[in-house]
């Protein structure tokens, strides 16, 4: 073999040929250095030893103890090109050399010596004494039931991903694919039943796992996602919002506490098993630079009744100064990548919280952070997109929300807003001093409507240190004629974790009140309010002494959506919606 280097052609490798018939060949073959592990190595189709690019187990060291691997075919041959350790998988690169050295190198003169590479490179020769082919590795019945099917996956799946792993077979693209509308609800999981997939689906499950992170930022997420994916995963960035969002949040929470529950119940995992730690121990921390990665834990899959598989994926820290393994903890937290089999693929179908140990702490937090970031994020135009079906059939404090941001954003773009009753109308002062002392008195407060929120709230999201107004449903209540009105909030962004306290007698804020109309909410009246001590305020506006208190406007006062049996008013928290029930309307219907 020749290779041409600055001009001119020099011999690179020489390799033996031989031209004829296959039993003509036999003899010169037979002479040939590695025949017996060509003969050895051949595959049960009968195809030859041929070495992949792409690093394959063929060998495991097995000496019980660490071994060199050397530079040549023999002990004499120089200072070891690395040290490989017990249980250590290895590429064998179709070249065996009879050992020269009996006596040194601590073999008989029929043993030799393998050419082999490392899963990092690493290129050498060890003794055939201290390895056994995988195909010989016996699997005992206990660990026959652990979905890693094959060496190759095993030492894969513990190796940090990256872009270069995005080969994912594309379905389809941005241009033609379709996403489920942001504007329909949630299609319910099933999770019951939980149990141990099969090892090569377990596996083959981890593996497209995998290469989800590996295309998220070098091809469209489209391509590796089910038709009938639920999470709306693309409005957790920037400053968009998606209304489906906070009902997502909710569900998603409640569904990966139950299944939390199912895989303590029934698999091997444990709170321990999700803090991994690849140090010294394990050979393959020296691939990877020391930090944190996400590993796909694809010996704890479980798969669902309807054939999907749960795949564990948790941070994996790199400590080469540390023993590889868990670290003991009552608390073991990541996520689920729940991979549904589509055309013979297997693509991204939900993502879950998973928590196994003592989780309470972990999902209120969750609940809590992840309210604040979907409400108090500032109100972009874009969200003025018309008329959203999730305006009806939702919990009435999440429909004034979502309309709330809508109709703010249409006032930002100078678009109308056509979710408005007939009878709309701006409240002047009188009707404001009356509506926000009734407001007083169905629950609503002042300190509710100022947020004072660290910017550690919005992780991986452009929030401005800034104050603004946001909606949110927790400031919603229940007038007495049945309305629902919606606190406008001041939100102000901090730049550490340390919110400021601000305490005033009096807050000054606009209030959106929204009506049902034939099953559809539509904004009905907006006033500015005060609540706290306000007197002084209403006389300097020029407000008259309010009235005794009656329903407002000339609006038909439909059937109250929320009359507590001990007069409280004020909406409760939002319960989890029944996802079965379709929306009335869709946008374009």
């Amino acid at each position: 073999m020749l290779i041409e280097n600055d001009g001119e052609w020099q011999i690179d490798e020489y390799l033996p040929v031989c031209i004829g018939t296959e039993e003509e060949c036999a003899p010169f073959w037979q002479q040939q250095p590695g025949w017996a592990t060509y003969v050895k190595m051949q595959t049960s189709s009968g195809e030859a030893c041929t070495v992949s690019e792409d690093f394959s187990a063929d060998y495991e060291v097995i000496a019980g103890r660490a071994v060199n691997l050397r530079p040549g075919p023999g002990i004499a041959s120089g200072d070891p090109v690395a040290v490989l350790q017990d249980g250590q998988m290895l590429q064998y690169l179709c070249q065996r050399e009879l050992t020269s050295d009996p006596e040194g190198d601590d073999l008989s003169e029929d043993q030799g010596w393998l050419f082999i590479r490392t899963i990092d490179g690493k290129e050498g020769w060890v003794r055939e004494t201290n390895v056994r082919p995988v195909s010989e590795i016996v699997t005992s019945p206990a660990s026959d039931s652990s979905p890693i099917a094959s060496p190759e996956a095993a030492v894969t799946l513990l190796k940090p991903v990256t872009a270069e792993e995005c080969q994912y077979p594309p379905v389809g693209d941005s241009s033609t694919g379709t996403r489920p509308s942001s504007q329909t609800r949630i299609t319910a999981r099933s999770y019951d039943s939980l149990e141990t997939p099969a090892r090569g689906d377990a596996e083959a499950a981890a593996m497209a796992a995998r290469q989800v992170d590996s295309c998220a930022d070098v091809a469209d997420p489209l391509n590796f996602m089910t038709s009938s994916y639920a999470a709306v995963s693309t409005t957790m960035q920037g400053q968009g919002f998606n209304p489906l969002l906070p009902l997502q949040i909710e569900q998603t929470l409640a569904v990966s506490m139950e299944v939390s529950d199912e895989f303590a119940a029934k698999s091997d995992i444990t709170a321990s098993d999700m803090v991994v730690v690849i140090g010294k121990g394990n050979p393959e921390s020296a691939l990877v630079t020391p930090g944190d990665y996400r590993l796909s834990l694809a010996e704890f899959a479980m798969q669902t009744s309807d054939g999907r598989i749960a795949v564990p994926v948790v941070i994996a820290t790199v400590n080469p100064d540390a023993d590889s393994g868990t670290r003991s903890t009552s608390t073991g937290r990541g996520l689920l990548y729940v991979m549904a089999e589509e055309d013979g693929v297997w693509k991204l179908d939900d993502v879950l919280y998973l928590c196994i140990g003592e989780c309470d702490d972990f999902f209120t937090y969750l609940a809590a952070t992840t309210h604040v970031s979907v409400w108090h994020r500032p109100i972009s135009s874009e969200e003025c997109v018309g008329n959203y079906g999730v305006l009806s059939g939702w919990e009435p404090a999440t429909i004034v929300a979502i309309g709330s941001r809508q109709y703010d954003a249409c006032q930002q773009s100078g678009e109308d807003f056509a979710l408005k009753t007939d009878t709309f109308a701006v409240a002047d002062l009188d009707q404001a001093r009356q509506l926000s002392i009734e407001l007083e008195e169905q629950g609503a407060n002042k300190d509710n409507v100022r947020s004072n929120v660290p910017l550690a709230f919005f992780p991986g999201m452009d929030i401005p240190i800034d104050t603004y107004a946001a909606f949110d449903p927790d400031n919603a209540v229940v007038l007495s004629d049945g309305r629902v009105a919606i606190l406008q909030s001041e939100v102000t962004t901090f730049e550490d974790n340390a919110p400021q306290t601000r305490r005033t007698a009096q807050v000054v804020t606009r209030v959106l009140v929204w009506q049902e109309v034939d099953g559809q909410w539509r904004l009905d009246t907006e006033a500015e309010v005060c609540l706290g001590d306000c007197d002084a305020f209403w006389e300097e506006s020029g407000a008259t002494q309010p009235p005794p208190l009656e329903p407002i406007g000339t609006n038909p006062v439909p059937t109250p959506a929320n009359t507590a049996s001990t007069g409280d008013t004020r909406l409760p928290p939002i319960e989890p919606v029944d996802q079965s029930v379709a929306p009335t309307s869709t946008p374009g219907s």
